[in-house]
């Protein structure tokens, strides 16, 4: 589409937009603006089979655009329909379109137009003056009926029927009209249309009578009460607005107009005004009686649908009600439809609630949930029928006592889908249960020989079943529709798997009961298939087992009473009987061991009678069950004797001595003990395990005794603390830290003598004293314990240090390589690991002073430090052992181990390297690297400051171990007795090395260079210098190529075979790969550039040979006429280049097909044009050559004359040439002062080059036509003594520009001894120009120039002495006669213009005279300040 601000056609629209439908500009411009839009209107605009655009108003106000009328619309819209198929441009836009509006209701908006338009203008007078009668009448008549039609439609619009009106009333409101036509007698035109009107009311009440509101039940469908409400109300409405229609005056005027004409209508109108009214009465009671049912049915769509339940009762409550109040409504057919179609409502309802496609998938998730659904569904249909029954069976006898068999509907009609589709609830119920009980046996387990078959077997059914329950999840169906055959189907055969599934798992249950040897694993089986024990199936087969289990629990009552038998009643081996419940004390053990049996005996018990079924309240269970109280029995009498004889026993006379000493030494280990009453500590733990079994009447000794049990334990547990941290740290003292403690432990086995000694358990002050106690050696053993931790820590962490070597494989792999790419990172994490560590380290033996209270600066703690130092210095030895180790390890010879290092084998620099070098001398070599590895790892263990005060470093005392030094010696001899074989082995490669000294194109011009003997006697050449001039490819270069080529290929397949990696001396691993691959390239680049020569050189002949003649063959073809020249020169042009390469082409063609064949053998296929080529050439080359002499001898005699012009202008250019040879040597810039030379050298090149343009014409001329061509020596000469010339000027500017920037240089700046050596440059490049200029004059004022110059800079530096005063510069002035002022400013032009280079030996003379004169001064001790001339910065 245009630019939307040019488009007349979107302007229009717009336009329209605007008017008709009140947009916004900007609502618009954002609707026009959208892509939509665009692509719809510019497919309406383009295509011309689219004829109609329609832009509708949507409710939230926004334009929506189609191509054809909607079948609906919301809002108003406008329309714009083409008038033919054609493009819709911007200037016909308005011409080609019809546009129009459309309001939200066509029909209303068609009504309104024809009724206050269209009717009165048709009706008007005016309009039909000047019609025929007939056609007024006609017209009138129409528009009368269609006015009609009209009015009868905005009532169905509205409702409402409205009755149609005779022809000669125009309105219902103009009664008026109605009764002044009516005055008088009645016309039979009028009385007929009364008449056709009231049979077209007749019509129309008559079909609404005919409405049945159970039309849908007959049909099949299946209405819900709304339908029936519907229909009352609707008939209510209709017949309401008929019955106020009759009574208005038109209908009354009518009517009597029909009784004045005695009309055979008139009585049929009474009836159908009487069966109105009555129609109407019966509607509004039914309507009113409904409504209370109507209520309660849409609350009750409004709440959930479990709380319905309550309602249902209440639903055909008012059903009964409205069957005994409602008069019109009593008849059986009225409510057995609303029982129908409340059926139906609650079939609605549950279907809504559970939601087939839901529910279903429930059987894939959880089908639980949808369970619950399922019970209130049937729950709530279940209640429907219970109520059925109350209101409407059992109550019937109160509501209608005379017409009893009115109420009884056949319930198959009534209630034959909602009890259809309770069975089908049921059904999907019993499905989903299924699923859950055969689910729940997923977990199943069970035990025995054949237990894991067994439960594979449960596994597999329960996974059929649910897979088969899950199936029904994916039905494509309605499973909640009673009519769905299908289902019926499908759940047939669910019901079948179920069947067999049921007969497995009896099956199942009996093996596996028959595999339980204990009862308790036989009471778990029947818990595992509690879910589907109550199948009548599986419960028939079961009932056995039941019995088997009254049998097992009886083995286990026989069980106990061995076990009782066995320890009570049979005597007791020699030496007692075996501990009961070694862990408690007697008698509590045996108590608890009675206690253990009868739960034993308890739980089984419980099972046993939580199962219901008839086996367990059978005779051989009351027989099971005295055996069992009878155990029981026996149980508790043994308790009770062991306890009574307990009670009497120990338990009574308790009262044992405390009078005894808190503690006892080991005479011979010096270690304590507590010293406790066994007797008193055994009555103790008795009563305790007493109370734990919760023991009644146990004896008040030994209760008083076990209150203070408490304070005994307290004061027990307390001195085996004290114990335990003496002994502990009596026997965890080293020797070297015995000393550290010795007075401390002195003193403390003093303060403990008294609990040895004279301190009871029965004294007073016990606890404050072991409190003490408690305190000082909880100190004391805590700084123990502190300082050994340390110790231990130090030593973990040296071993932590030295654990690993400093360096490894990578990542840990066998088949791996050193890691050096890890090196410096490994290096610093050991480093900072060993750092801190001393560091850690330091705190420690700080800390450890601190525990021992020690004096650092004693012999002692001297001792003690040697100690520790003497860990730190053994992990630091094992951490350089291990890494040496280590790399001896992997580098012994014989080792059967992988390579340890790795060196790349190379190209470099023209040789065979290494990377790194395995040369013993270079600086990057592999022994450097092997010494870095060992110089890191003593520099990372050296990396700790020494702990013992006063003796040598780490790093000192690590190089003086003589193990460490004789393993790093034998690791240095490895490494260079394999190097030394590395290098061996790189050695014998030096027999290729041409291979990769050339490249490839300087190997081709050596190869095509050799003598062809040479070639044929040398399988591998030899390379050349460089730079030597490149020769020009033989006429044949496939001879000599043949053979190279061959030796190539066959070195390249030796290559080949080559192995990639060498191992030198076990260890040191080499990759050739980098080195083989550089020498397979080297030699495929040799002879791939020979063999893209040989193809290069067929393709680039033919093709050149080719093109020649095809140029020459056009050039040759043209006619010749005399006095062309122009045309005469380009034959003769042709006719010397074929004269030119005629016998190297006539010899050019089998070589050629030679090569091809040649390449052919080597795999390199020539195009196919080459091939065509090489056939059709030969013949072209015969017929140029044929065509050549016929031309030639055409152009014989125009050549002859031609060839004597051209010798006549040989002469007259012989002639110029002379005469610019004296010009040139007159006005070229030969003369030093020449003032402006490169303008003239500029003037004489553009002169030269025009004569050698003329000259070069001129001899191309003399070529074609075969005439001798003179030299020319003179121009010739000119063209070198130009070059010659601009050189020497050249070399004039820089001389001059470099004197000019020196004289601009300060006296006291003066760097002579630089400006001469520039000078002694420019004197020697003067003496390197060519020989012919030494005679001309520029050439001898530069020479002259740069010696004056040398001169005078040696004169300077002799004036740059120091010796030399104001009266020395006099005399230099007075010599040279010129007057000068010397000041910081002078520069070295001044001293120029002395022309020093013409007294140089008067200066010389100046300067010796001023040294004596200065030495005299110095030896007579004379002060005489220097002259302000002098140099500071003389360098002499």
């Amino acid at each position: 589409m245009s630019d939307p601000e040019q488009d007349q056609r979107l302007i229009l629209l717009e336009n329209l937009a605007t008017a008709l439908l009140r947009v916004r500009a900007d609502k618009w411009a954002k609707f026009a603006a959208s892509e939509e839009t665009s692509v719809l209107l510019d497919k309406f605009f383009k295509q011309p089979e689219l004829l109609e655009l329609v832009l509708a108003l949507t409710p939230a106000g926004q334009l929506q655009p189609t191509t054809s009328f909607p079948p609906a619309l919301k809002g108003k819209a406008f329309y714009c329909v083409k008038k033919k198929e054609e493009n819709i441009t911007g200037e016909n836009c308005r011409s080609a379109l019809l546009v129009g509006d459309v309001g939200a209701s066509p029909v209303e908006q068609l009504i309104t137009v024809l009724l206050e338009v269209v009717t009165p203008l048709l009706l008007s007078q005016d309009e039909g003056l000047n019609w025929p009668r007939i056609v007024a009448e006609d017209i009138v008549h129409h528009t009368q009926q269609l006015q009609n039609k009209m009015f009868m439609m905005t009532g169905k619009i509205q409702g409402k029927p409205l009755l149609p009106l005779p022809e000669h009333l125009v309105s219902w409101e103009d009664s008026g009209a109605a009764l002044d036509c009516l005055v008088g007698p009645i016309d039979g035109t009028v009385l007929h249309s009364i008449e056709t009107v009231v049979i077209e009311w007749f019509q129309l009440v008559e079909e609404i009578f005919s409405r049945d509101p159970a039309q849908q039940l007959q049909e099949g469908l299946h209405p819900l009460p709304k339908v029936e409400f519907d229909f009352w109300q609707t008939r209510v409405t209709s017949l309401q607005c008929i019955s106020e229609q009759l009574v208005t005056p038109q209908v009354t005027g009518l009517a009597k107009a029909l009784e004045k004409a005695d009309s055979c209508y008139w009585p049929s109108l009474q009836n159908m005004i009487r069966a109105v009214n009555g129609g109407l009465e019966e509607a509004n009671d039914v309507n009113l009686h409904l409504q209370p049912l109507q209520g309660l049915l849409e609350d009750m769509e409004q709440m959930e649908y479990p709380e319905l339940r309550p309602l249902v009762p209440k639903v055909l409550c008012t059903i009964c009600l409205l069957r005994a109040h409602c008069v019109h409504y009593h008849s059986p057919a009225h409510i057995a439809r609303i029982l129908q179609e409340t059926c139906n409502f609650f079939i609605s309802l549950t279907y809504k609630y559970l939601n087939p496609e839901d529910m279903m998938k429930g059987l894939q998730g959880e089908p639980q949930e949808t369970l619950e659904g399922l019970k209130h569904a049937i729950s709530i249909i279940e209640k429907f029928f219970q109520s059925y029954s109350t209101y409407c069976s059992e109550l019937t006898s109160t509501f209608f006592p005379e017409q009893k068999e009115l109420w009884e509907f056949p319930p198959p009609q009534i209630f034959g889908r909602m009890d259809a589709f309770l069975h089908r609830l049921r059904a999907i119920k019993e499905l989903f249960q299924a699923a859950i009980e055969f689910q729940r046996l997923e977990k199943t387990v069970l035990g025995g020989v054949r237990g894991n078959f067994l439960g594979t077997w449960v596994l597999r059914i329960s996974e059929e079943i649910c897979e088969a329950t899950k199936a029904f999840a994916d039905c494509k169906y309605d499973p909640l529709d009673p009519d769905e055959e299908e289902w019926n189907t499908d759940f047939a055969e669910f019901q079948k798997k179920v069947e067999d599934a049921n007969k497995q798992l009896a099956a199942i249950f009996c093996q596996g009961f028959d595999d339980c040897n204990r009862l308790t694993a036989a009471v778990k089986l029947v818990h595992m298939f509690a879910t589907v024990l109550e199948r009548p199936l599986i419960k028939a087969e079961a009932s056995p087992c039941y019995l088997a289990l009254l049998g097992m629990f009886e083995a286990e009552l026989e069980s106990v009473k061995m076990l009782y038998d066995t320890r009570f009643l049979t005597p007791p081996p020699p030496g007692g009987g075996p501990a009961i419940h070694k862990n408690m004390p007697p008698v509590a053990g045996k108590l608890k061991w009675a206690l253990e049996l009868q739960q034993r005996l308890e739980g089984p018990r419980q099972d046993l009678l939580a199962m219901r079924h008839p086996a367990m309240v059978g005779a051989e269970a009351e027989l099971v069950s005295g055996k069992y109280e009878e155990m029981m029995g026996l149980l508790q009498s043994y308790r009770r004797r062991i306890y009574e004889e307990w009670a009497s026993g120990p338990g009574k006379d308790c009262h044992f001595s405390l009078e005894q000493p808190l503690l006892q030494r080991d005479p011979e280990s010096g270690f304590l003990s507590v010293n406790f009453s066994k007797e008193l500590s055994a009555v103790l733990r008795e009563v305790k395990y007493l109370h734990i079994q919760q023991q009644q009447d146990i004896p008040t000794n030994a209760e008083n005794l076990f209150a203070q049990n408490e304070t005994f334990q307290k004061i027990g547990d307390n001195l085996a603390l004290i114990v335990g941290w003496y002994n502990e740290v009596k026997q965890q003292l080293m020797p070297v830290e015995q000393p550290l403690l010795a007075k401390e432990r002195e003193a403390l086995d003093v303060r403990l003598s008294s609990a040895e000694k004279t301190l009871f358990w029965s004294h007073e002050g016990v606890m404050e004293y072991i409190q003490e106690m408690r305190e000082t050696l909880h100190d004391l053993h805590r700084r123990v314990q502190t300082a050994k931790l340390n110790l231990q820590s130090i030593t973990q962490l040296m071993e932590d240090c030295s654990a690993t070597p400093l360096f490894g494989r990578k990542d840990n792999k066998e088949t791996a390589l050193l890691d050096l790419e890890g090196r410096e990172n490994a290096i610093a994490q050991r480093r900072a690991l060993i750092e801190s560590t001393g560091e850690k380290i330091q705190g420690m033996v700080q800390e450890n002073a601190e525990m021992f209270k020690a004096d650092v600066a004693s012999r002692i703690w001297h001792n003690y430090m040697a100690h520790i130092d003497k860990i730190v210095l053994d992990g630091l030895c094992m951490l350089v052992h291990r890494s040496l180790q280590l790399l001896l390890t992997n580098m012994e010879p014989e080792a059967p181990v992988s390579p340890l290092f790795e060196v790349r084998m190379e190209l470099a620099e023209g040789r065979v390297q290494y990377q790194p070098s395995l040369e013993v001398g270079a600086g990057d070599s592999f022994l450097v690297l092997v010494e870095g590895l060992l110089g890191d790892t003593e520099a990372v263990a050296a990396s700790m400051p020494r702990l013992l005060e006063g003796a040598i470093s780490y790093k000192a005392a690590l190089e003086d171990q003589q193990d460490l030094l004789r393993m790093q010696e034998h690791l240095m001899s490895l490494v260079v007795s394999t190097m030394a074989e590395g290098e061996e082995f790189s050695a014998s490669f030096e027999e290729h090395s041409h291979l990769w000294k050339e490249t490839p194109d300087e190997f081709l011009q050596r190869f095509l260079t050799l003598d062809s003997a040479t070639e044929e006697g040398e399988a591998e050449p030899k390379g050349e210098p460089k730079g030597e001039p490149k020769a020009e490819p033989k006429a044949e270069p496939e001879k000599p190529l043949a053979p190279g080529i061959d030796v190539l290929e066959a070195l390249h397949e030796d290559v080949l075979e080559f192995e990639e990696t060498r191992v030198f001396g076990g260890w040191l691993q080499s990759d050739c790969r980098p080195f083989k691959k550089a020498l397979l390239s080297a030699i495929r680049g040799h002879s791939m550039v020979l063999r893209q020569f040989l193809a290069h050189h067929v393709t680039s002949s033919l093709e050149e040979l080719q093109n020649f003649i095809k140029e020459s063959t056009a050039g040759l073809s043209k006619p010749l006429e005399e006095g062309d020249y122009e045309g005469l020169v380009e034959v003769m042009a042709h006719l010397a280049k074929v004269r030119e390469r005629q016998e190297a082409t006539d010899m050019m063609f089998e070589p050629l097909k030679e090569t091809v064949a040649l390449l052919k053998t080597y795999g390199d296929k020539m195009p196919e044009e080459i091939h065509l080529l090489l056939q059709k050439l030969p013949e072209s080359w015969d017929n140029n050559k044929k065509l050549c002499l016929r031309v030639s001898e055409s152009a014989a005699p125009l050549q002859a004359a031609e060839a004597a012009v051209i010798r006549n202008k040989c002469q007259d250019f012989e002639v110029q040439q002379l005469a610019f040879r004296e010009s040139f040597q007159e006005n070229a810039p030969f003369s030093y002062t020449e003032p402006e030379p490169y303008k003239s050298l500029n003037k004489q090149h553009k002169s030269i080059t025009a004569l050698e343009k003329e000259m070069e014409a001129l001899a191309s001329s003399a070529a074609l036509f075969e005439v001798s061509f003179p030299e020319y020596k003179q121009l010739k000469m000119c063209r070198k003594e130009l070059r010659l010339l601009k050189d020497l000027w050249d070399m004039v500017t820089l001389v001059n520009l470099s004197i000019t920037s020196w004289n601009t240089t300060k006296w006291a700046e003066l760097n002579v001894e630089d400006m001469d050596i520039e000078c002694k440059k420019f004197a020697k490049d003067i003496r390197g120009l060519d020989k012919d200029v030494k005679g001309w004059n520029a050439f001898t004022g530069l020479d002259s120039s740069v010696k004056n110059m040398m001169t005078s800079l040696r004169a300077v530096s002799e004036l740059q002495n120091p010796a030399i005063r104001d009266r020395h510069w006099q005399e230099l002035m007075h010599t040279a006669k010129v007057e000068f002022t010397m000041s910081d400013n002078t520069t070295l032009a001044d001293l120029l213009q002395l022309n020093l280079h013409k007294f140089e030996e008067e200066v010389r003379g100046i300067v010796d005279k001023a040294t004596k004169e200065a030495g005299m001064e110095k030896g007579w001790g004379l002060t005489t300040a220097p002259s302000s001339s002098s140099c500071p910065n003389h360098r002499c």
